[in-house]
């Protein structure tokens, strides 16, 4: 599993937490501090962190790797990896804080978890991103989730020049509550199938949380064409929308830098599946406020969007463009639905 991100530099201000289980048995505490990490800004607490987690990693049983609540630690890009003897959690009670070297964004990812089981990451602190990722930075994920199961985000600020919260190939059983987005590019459930054997997506929530100025609200989006896998059980609701280019998306002829010669029809052999819409509101920054633009040659199937309300920004009235997708409408539809 990955935090922050696994495929891109990231800037990320999230005040609590990522949490995959509830419960832990009483486990054997190993506090960076005991390692030479010390609260101090101005000084690498990297080692001490990761000699921290080698050690509850290969602990019989696991253990919980503390950050105490006694200040802010300066932790450099790091990879933390397992497989571990047991369950492990990072309990973070201070702050870690990135380093405010623009070196820093160059980055592969801030945080990275790798071959990890059975991971905890909760408490009070903060992850801290304080190299700023502006608005036109580009790719720099706030959070990248794949092959991973059972993770919740929740209660967090992401402020970032790409997605706020992306998703490759693998994720099931994810929930994001209360998350701010913004600026950013939105959430995004892709871009999938530019590789053979690509694992399925399922199961995926987003509910209760805002997106501001952003280019796109939630979106999906596969290569136009792709190898074939599954995208499905799918959720989105009670989200609000703030001047957003694209609030809903789903984007099937995906294809960046005229890579697909402006390719019109999607050919994605990607299955989308059973998404629900719902209770989304707020103002779209462009006309066309719903896009769903899916597969010719697998359509999207069981599409919902129940209560939409999405007001242009502008003059006239907002609307909505489908193909190749099979689905319903009820409640208030603000564009007119065009399933």
């Amino acid at each position: 599993m990955s935090l922050i991100s696994s495929e891109t530099g990231s800037v990320v201000f999230i005040t609590i937490l990522l949490c995959l289980y509830q419960s832990y048995a009483q486990s054997k505490v190993f506090d960076i501090t005991q390692y030479g990490a010390t609260p101090d800004e101005s000084i690498d607490s990297t080692k001490g962190l990761s000699m921290a987690w080698r050690d509850a990693c290969a602990n019989k049983g696991g253990g919980v790797v503390l950050v105490p609540s006694i200040g802010r630690f300066l932790v450099l890009p790091v990879l933390l990896q397992g497989p571990c003897n047991g369950l492990i959690q990072l309990q973070i009670n201070g702050d870690l804080l990135a380093s405010s070297d623009k070196a820093f964004a160059t980055g592969y990812s801030w945080f990275k978890f790798y071959r990890v089981t059975n991971l905890v990451i909760q408490g009070l602190g903060r992850f801290l991103g304080q190299v700023i990722a502006p608005e036109d930075s580009p790719n720099t994920d706030g959070i990248h989730i794949s092959k991973s199961t059972g993770v919740t985000i929740m209660n967090s600020i992401i402020s970032t020049g790409d997605d706020c919260i992306s998703f490759g190939p693998g994720s099931k059983d994810v929930n994001i509550t209360n998350v701010h987005c913004g600026p950013g590019h939105g959430i995004s459930i892709g871009s999938l199938g530019k590789y053979q054997n690509e694992p399925n997506i399922d199961g995926i929530t987003v509910r209760d949380s805002q997106f501001v100025g952003t280019k796109n609200g939630v979106q999906i989006k596969t290569w136009s064409k792709s190898y074939p896998s599954v995208v499905s059980n799918l959720t989105f609701v009670n989200l609000k929308m703030y001047n957003v280019e694209s609030p809903i998306m789903i984007d099937q002829n995906y294809c960046p830098h005229n890579a697909c010669h402006n390719n019109k029809v999607s050919v994605s052999r990607i299955q989308i599946k059973d998404v629900k819409y719902e209770n989304i509101r707020g103002t779209s920054a462009k006309q066309l406020a719903v896009t769903l633009n899916c597969s010719q040659v697998v359509p999207c199937q069981g599409i919902a969007l129940n209560n939409i309300n999405l007001v242009f920004n502008g003059s006239g009235s907002s609307t909505s463009v489908c193909q190749n997708i099979q689905g319903s409408a009820s409640g208030p539809q603000l564009p007119p639905s065009c399933l």
